[in-house]
């Protein structure tokens, strides 16, 4: 989306007037463009409202490239409900050599209203020139729960290296 049009969409949600609208989407095609680097279980197409989708990924993305050890791909994977009751989309990054995966307690208060990312700058900061609006995964997560979706973040270890993955 673009920018403008994320910050419209947030408003209309504040204001209570936001009104979902749901239009065909191939996952792959979407998470691709966005900037996934691999996705995985792409072939997957379905009816969703595609502007909270997008706004929550595209934030996914940029922090997942702010954090990401240089060079790791950022890897999308998508899975459908057997019963055919939902969707979800994972977003996986590798953590920067050095940063240890967040605890449960910070990864469930990045998701906090007017929690940054400067608030956790002395154990998790990054560096990138991806731009951000500011608008940060607690938008995210407020912008998807807003069209009946739900966001969590989780941390884990695996081997030496630490992984963040962003669900929604």
């Amino acid at each position: 989306l673009f920018r403008s049009h994320r910050r419209e969409l947030f408003v209309q949600i504040e204001e209570g007037v936001y009104r979902s609208e749901l239009s065909e989407v191939d996952f792959g095609t979407l998470l691709r463009a966005l900037g996934c680097d691999r996705v995985h279980n792409g072939e997957h197409r379905a009816r969703v409202d595609v502007r909270p989708l997008e706004f929550s990924i595209e934030e996914a993305l940029s922090n997942a490239h702010k954090y990401r050890s240089p060079g790791s791909p950022i890897v999308a994977d998508v899975d459908v409900a057997a019963d055919g009751g939902g969707i979800g989309v994972r977003i996986v990054s590798q953590n920067q050599k050095g940063m240890p995966p967040m605890s449960d307690a910070e990864c469930a208060r990045v998701l906090v209203r007017g929690c940054s990312g400067e608030q956790h700058a002395g154990r998790h900061s990054g560096t990138s020139s991806t731009p951000s609006d500011g608008l940060g995964l607690d938008s995210a997560c407020k912008v998807v729960e807003a069209a009946g979706g739900r966001v969590h973040l989780s941390a884990c270890w695996e081997g030496t290296d630490a992984f963040t993955t962003f669900h929604v």
